[in-house]
């Protein structure tokens, strides 16, 4: 039985340590075993003992993996233990892309969505959590499959059949090849431990800091349960709310049953809430990671004068890849020295790009010439490597079948005959090299799947290795330890800086798994009696996790929030952030955005000697320093004095005051790089850009920066993506003359999509598809009714128009007008055809109010007029309107535009106002007009990170821009009055 003791991770880490020393005082040679759950605890556990200078010896503090290795050391299990990530990857990608030919592969295939297409990017490594999860529940894979044959998984069971036959297809290869995972080793290492010679001869057995278990884990703990004396040493405070939690292992029946009851007169239990209130906490708002950073090197500086040393310090963060490029910045600048766990990404260091680009250089490639150029410049490669003999072996041949090993020896034969380093070699690149050749070696494990592979397959996923591949970065405990919140829990330090206290962030954002349900987790769970978690159970961990980083600190506390990022975009404060502000009835500081009022603020009182060299050079010039004194300065930090002068031209002509815009805010000289995009003329969505802001129309059409559209991020459509797909539905739906009905033409479109686009979570695109179809048939069955009732038929779908509208630019003016209607419908009128212009939307709109031509004067719903204009071609033109298939957004719908509007003053505003934006593009002045509100468009615009508008003097420059107030003056305008009764109503 386990003797169990509970509370903070203070108390029990002071319970833990009086026990070692005590039964260390009573025989100090008796063999004493500590079981920590992670490598960040142990250690602090040894950093705690040294400093009491006892002597230990045979004490044994061991993880949950270790402990198995050790008790497996010597039995006759003989499997190698596989946890290399790609070997499941390539596992999964092999069973799924059926090139066994099997049957259970093929029919994986199919069910996964699969069958003739590649296997995307990603889909691999979430299969391979979900499978994880599987193993390290302790879950039989046949028991599972019938489970849901025989219906215990309910609805979720045709989901999840798929994953749990791709289990079972998992397990039996490793089976079948001799190969067992690391939940095998714990699970085997379980069923050994109670008569383990080893485990027997420990006089105690101490388990510190478990409140979290996976079902393999949790079966080596109770296996030790047996010994005559094992302690359990669990951070759980009886009454807080924060770890509630942890009550899920503390409650658990299986657990329960192998604990006494804590004894009383030992808990100390001393509450967080208690200590807390007389911890010196800040709260301070920044405006992204950088500034957090920046302000956290402040602090770190004036607690170091008061006494703190480094070591003593701690930044914590939910996830660390936000804060390493300014941390690497910002702690070298200001000469912090810190550790963090985790390192840069090597993908980003030019020695590895080098080699990416050897690797895979083909002659064949169009770009070939370039980089072949681009490593011949490189001092990473040698001279000679271009030499016939060598360009065979490093020209890259797809289509090469040999075994993982043979690519492995190819790939590292031709960097070492490629690759040096310079005589000056950093230690990072050094290291950076070796871990390059060490990630090769990690994939010979892969010749154990049996399977050959081409020379694209190999180096495909190499990459992936080296996408996750970290340069290395160096133990050390002297400096500030930079820590993410998991590798942080139990640890203490007198001062801790909490980062990225937002939604999203700490708490982190959490989903259901895609392919396997918490439901089906549930059924799972309960039917066959394992430790399966559901992935929603993450949010109470997380307020668990945010009480012991506030519990770690001893002296100092300061949390950290951004109100918005680096952007300007605003950010919410994390809800456990705003309860603190709430219980203790505090504000937060407001660090400012702008770098002199930093200095300035009366909170930070910040002494000159903490400034960093560019702090120092910033102060010098802003209090005219002397050239003298400057370019000593400069010489004293090793700057280029030319480049510096460069640089800072350019600073202070961005830093002007000045009514109107600079060349370098987007004021074109040059009528040549105009002239494309004007030949191409405009559509309504460029006239609208135009009016909104013209920055915008200039990256889009002027320089055509190229945007990635990820339909579906992390899984789950995005809205734009829902509208493409409601419109080629429709499209097809209305253009088919073989009566599809609409359940066929969603068949088809939804089949287009899987085709074309990754695969989204199975849950998310099966929910999605159900919504899709409930809008169109509302949609549809209305829309049907009314082109009964007003004779129209759907003509014309997604056709190109072009032409030139006078009525817009006027007579002299020739601009090209074009667009792709959603639809035109036609009908036989007195004197010949009579078209409409029917626009979709299918987002959820805000309700319209005022008047259309309002709208029409402003720069908004301009597809109705351009599109009544290149409809002209078509017939006599009656109406365009906006058709809102989501029902709830009828009443958000302007009324139709009718011919009859082409007779009012408004349409002479209205050209007015287009001959004015086009006027805009022609002359090449790209003001910016930022509206960076909760609808504004800055929110959804792809370029809203390349206009500045988070600089104030460039902000302030595009305001009092003249040719900006007179658009804004012409676009202010409204429509006249509405005529009395009785008088012809204009639009």
């Amino acid at each position: 039985m386990f003797h169990l003791e509970t509370g903070s991770f203070h108390d029990i880490e002071s319970s833990l340590l009086i026990d070692l020393a005590n039964a260390k005082k009573a025989d100090p040679l008796a063999e004493l075993l500590v079981l920590s759950p992670s490598g960040h605890l142990r250690t602090r556990l040894q950093q705690q003992l040294l400093k009491s200078q006892n002597a230990y010896l045979n004490l044994h503090i061991l993880t949950p993996r270790a402990l198995a290795e050790r008790v497996m050391a010597g039995s006759s299990y003989t499997e190698p233990t596989i946890s290399e990530p790609a070997f499941f990857y390539e596992t999964i990608r092999w069973i799924l892309s059926g090139e066994s030919g099997e049957a259970i592969d093929l029919k994986l295939r199919r069910d996964f969505g699969l069958e003739g297409r590649t296997i995307p990017h990603g889909v691999p490594a979430a299969l391979s959590a979900t499978l994880k999860d599987l193993a390290d529940s302790g879950m039989l894979a046949e028991a599972a499959l019938q489970a849901a044959q025989e219906g215990f998984l309910g609805q979720e069971a045709p989901e999840a059949s798929a994953t749990l036959a791709l289990y079972a297809r998992m397990v039996g290869i490793l089976e079948t090849r001799g190969l067992r995972t690391s939940a095998d080793l714990l699970r085997r290492a379980a069923g050994l431990v109670p008569k383990h010679p080893w485990i027997k001869a420990q006089k105690i057995i101490f388990l510190y800091g478990f409140y979290d278990l996976t079902g393999v884990q949790l079966d080596l703990i109770l296996s030790l349960s047996s010994h005559p004396d094992a302690r359990v040493y669990f951070p759980y405070e009886t009454g807080n709310p924060e770890y509630i939690f942890a009550e899920k292992l503390l409650n658990d029946p299986a657990f329960q049953t192998k604990c006494r009851m804590p004894n009383p007169e030992r808990r100390i239990n001393s509450s967080i809430a208690i200590r807390q209130s007389a911890l010196p906490t800040e709260v301070w708002s920044c405006s992204g990671s950088p500034d957090e950073i920046w302000l956290t090197a402040k602090e770190i500086l004036r607690l170091q004068e008061k006494g703190v040393a480094f070591r003593d310090i701690a930044v914590i963060t939910r996830r660390l890849d936000p804060y390493l490029a300014p941390l690497k910045d910002l702690f070298t600048s200001h000469r912090i020295p810190y550790h963090v766990s985790k390192g840069d990404p090597a993908g980003l260091h030019p020695l590895t790009k080098i080699i990416r680009g050897l690797l895979t250089f083909d002659e064949k490639n169009p770009l070939a010439a370039t980089v072949k150029k681009d490593l011949e410049s490189s001092p990473y490669i040698k001279n000679d490597v271009w030499s016939k003999r060598r360009l065979i072996q490093t020209t890259f041949a797809p289509n090469d079948i040999h075994t993982w090993s043979s690519h492995i020896q190819w790939t590292i034969n031709v960097i070492n005959e490629s690759v040096r380093l310079p005589k000056d070699a950093s230690e990072e690149e050094t290291a950076l090299l070796e871990a390059i050749q060490k990630s090769l070696q990690t994939l010979s494990v892969l010749d154990a799947l049996g399977v050959k592979v081409s020379r694209e397959r190999f180096l495909k996923s190499w990459e992936e290795k080296m996408d996750a591949l970290q340069l290395p970065a160096l133990p050390s405990n002297s400096g500030v330890q930079v820590l993410d919140v998991l590798e942080a829990r139990g640890l203490s330090f007198k001062a801790v800086f909490l980062l990225g206290l937002n939604e999203k962030s700490f708490p982190r954002l959490i989903r259901e798994d895609p392919f396997l349900s918490d439901k089906a987790r549930t059924a799972l769970a309960s039917t066959l009696g394992v430790h399966l978690a559901n992935k929603m159970d993450g949010y109470p961990e997380e307020r668990m996790l945010f009480a012991l980083m506030r519990a770690s600190a001893t002296e100092h506390l300061i949390l950290l929030t951004q109100r918005s990022d680096e952007e300007g975009k605003t950010l919410i404060p994390s809800i456990y952030l705003q309860e603190h502000l709430r219980r203790t009835h505090g504000k937060p500081n407001r660090l400012s955005r702008a770098f002199p009022f930093k200095f300035k603020d009366p909170k930070l009182r910040l002494p000159p000697t903490d400034a960093a060299p560019k702090e120092v050079s910033y102060l010098m010039n802003r209090a005219g320093s002397s050239s003298e004194d400057l370019e000593a300065l400069y010489a004293a930090l090793g700057w280029k004095k030319d480049r510096f002068k460069t640089l800072l031209a350019s600073q202070l002509e961005l830093e002007k005051f000045q009514k109107g815009i600079l060349s370098r805010d987007g004021l074109i000289i040059s009528p040549e790089l105009l002239r494309p995009a004007l030949e191409a003329g405009f559509s309504p969505s460029a006239m609208e850009d135009l009016a909104e802001c013209p920055y915008q129309y200039y990256a889009g059409h002027v320089l055509r920066l190229k945007v990635e559209d990820d339909p579906a991020p992390d899984g789950e459509l995005t809205n734009k993506a829902l509208g493409n797909i409601f419109h080629r539905i429709l499209e097809v739906f209305y253009e088919s003359t073989e009566g599809t009905d609409m359940e066929a033409a969603c068949q088809v479109v939804f089949a287009e999509f899987t085709t074309s686009h990754p695969p989204i979570y199975p849950i998310a695109w099966k929910a999605a598809q159900t919504m899709i179809r409930q809008i169109l048939m509302e949609f549809i069955k209305a829309d049907n009714e009314e082109n009964n009732e007003s004779g129209y038929i759907p003509t014309y779908l997604e056709k190109r128009l072009e032409a030139f509208l006078p009525e817009l630019t006027g007579k002299v003016d020739k601009v090209r007008f074009y667009g792709k209607p959603d639809r035109i419908d036609v009908k036989e009128g007195p004197e010949g055809k009579v078209v409409r212009v029917v626009d979709y939307k299918t987002g959820k709109a805000r309700d319209f109010s005022g008047k259309l031509a309002t709208q029409l004067i402003k720069g908004k719903y301009l597809q109705l007029p351009i599109y009544m204009g290149l409809a002209a071609q078509l017939g006599k033109v009656e109406s365009a309107s906006l058709r809102m298939v989501r029902p709830e957004s009828e009443d958000a719908a302007p009324p139709p535009l009718t011919a009859d509007f082409w007779q009012t003053p408004d349409a002479k505003t209205l050209a007015e106002n287009v001959q004015g934006l086009i006027q805009i593009a022609k002359s090449g002045h790209f003001y910016i007009e930022p509206d960076t509100g909760d609808w504004g468009y800055c929110a959804r615009c792809a370029f809203s990170r390349l206009c500045r508008k988070e600089h104030m003097r460039t902000r302030s420059r595009s305001e009092w821009d003249p040719v900006r107030r007179a658009n804004q003056k012409r676009l202010g305008r409204t429509a006249e009055a509405s005529p009395k009764k009785g008088k012809k109503s204009h639009a």
